[in-house]
């Protein structure tokens, strides 16, 4: 069985530099995309029936710059974005996993809550993160990024989470209506949530863990796209990011299972679990309090 952890001391530490640089400035130019898009008239399409999961130009005219920016670099990496998957390009070491633009229904309402997502797997674990971010401080917006084993940035500033052993009275947080349905909580939670609100986008969401914003954020059954990025910022921030397996909550570390060598495009694509991003106080709280509902 190999280990995680010797899978990444295997890594050129000048590679993990340079995904990290060149993921940073395609967020950055993905963002400048989007900003343009933000103030003007919107292409919409649906992806099924009732006018749901919406897909507008913005997002495929970012995709179309993140896919290109990314093929013309690393020409042996896959990639994998939400928008249109490359099913037969996930069989490297290295995939790119991409969201273009999370938050559409924010986005084509006007709502300035959305972000640009990249994230780069190794073998299923991920070691690189960018999140682009709009900004009322900058106009050009905030990147947040990290690499595993360097830290977390916002730009170049660097962020990490929140220190709070319980939830503040007033701190804004993200727990899915979908958790209150699956899980009883404990007593020990009683008074302990926060303010909770559905901001519409993962990624935003683990930005702000990862910034210290939110003292906590939950996730109800996310792909990969909305989480790849975000999970290894908000554990190099300091954080922990914990996924609910059949039996228990357990410590996020890959998208396969860690003896598993084989990545079938299925399993990326099909991943889905719950998650749970916290400093390591909140996430023990939480999870030791997570009871799941007995279906009768």
């Amino acid at each position: 069985m190999v280990s995680v952890k010797s899978k990444i001391q295997g890594l050129d530490p000048q590679l993990l530099l340079s995904l990290e640089r060149h993921a940073v400035s395609i967020a950055k130019e993905s963002g400048e995309i989007l900003i343009q898009y933000f103030q003007s008239d919107l292409e919409v399409t649906y992806k099924n029936h009732g006018e749901k999961n919406p897909v507008s130009n913005a997002d495929l005219a970012a995709e179309t710059l993140i896919v290109t920016r990314i093929k013309n670099t690393f020409k042996d990496h896959g990639i994998l974005s939400e928008e249109t998957p490359e099913p037969d390009s996930l069989n490297q070491d290295f995939i790119w996993v991409v969201d273009p633009l999370d938050g559409t229904t924010n986005f084509i309402n006007g709502l300035p809550i959305f972000a640009s997502s990249i994230g780069v797997i190794y073998q299923g674990i991920p070691v690189v993160g960018a999140i682009f971010l709009p900004s009322p401080k900058n106009s050009k917006g905030t990147v947040v990024h990290a690499k595993i084993g360097g830290g977390a940035f916002a730009d170049d500033n660097p962020i990490s989470v929140s220190n709070n052993a319980v939830p503040h009275p007033n701190s804004v947080n993200v727990l899915p209506r979908s958790f209150m349905r699956q899980y009883e909580l404990g007593k020990e939670l009683d008074g302990k949530l926060g303010g909770l609100r559905k901001i519409g986008s993962m990624a935003y969401e683990l930005a702000s863990v990862a910034s210290g914003f939110m003292d906590y954020a939950g996730f109800y059954r996310p792909h990969i796209w909305d989480v790849a990025a975000g999970s290894i910022i908000v554990s190099e921030a300091g954080g922990n990011i914990m996924a609910k397996s059949s039996k228990s909550w357990e410590p996020f570390v890959s998208f396969n299972k860690t003896n598993d060598q084989t990545r079938s495009n299925s399993k990326l694509i099909s991943w889905r679990h719950n998650m749970l991003a916290s400093n390591a106080a909140i996430t023990k709280l939480f999870t030791d309090n997570f009871h799941d509902r007995i279906s009768i």
